[in-house]
């Protein structure tokens, strides 16, 4: 996405729907993937991933955060996108 991002914010269509709708789809599947990676990580930890002492355990909540955040939740941006895509027009607000 990243590779697009910057040659569209250089011909100052940055701000572009068609843009937005890339970096949130972007967004989306990045932590989709974050999450899956930790909860392999969480699930082969066995019963020491769930410790607060455990590094793992801090990493398994962050990332489920950051996945329930406006910028990077994953339905909510898939959603977002294919209503852009179906000719429904860019809805900024979440839902």
């Amino acid at each position: 996405m990243c590779e697009n991002l910057w040659p569209a914010m250089e011909r100052g269509e940055g701000d572009s729907e068609e843009v937005a709708v890339h970096c949130y789809y972007a967004s989306a599947f990045a932590t989709q993937n974050c999450n899956e990676a930790v909860e392999m990580l969480h699930e082969g930890a066995g019963g020491t991933g769930i410790y607060e002492t455990s590094p793992l355990e801090r990493c398994f909540r962050d990332v489920h955060m950051v996945s329930k955040h406006f910028g990077s939740s994953n339905w909510t941006n898939y959603a977002r996108g294919g209503g852009f895509r179906l000719g429904l027009g860019f809805n900024m607000r979440r839902g």
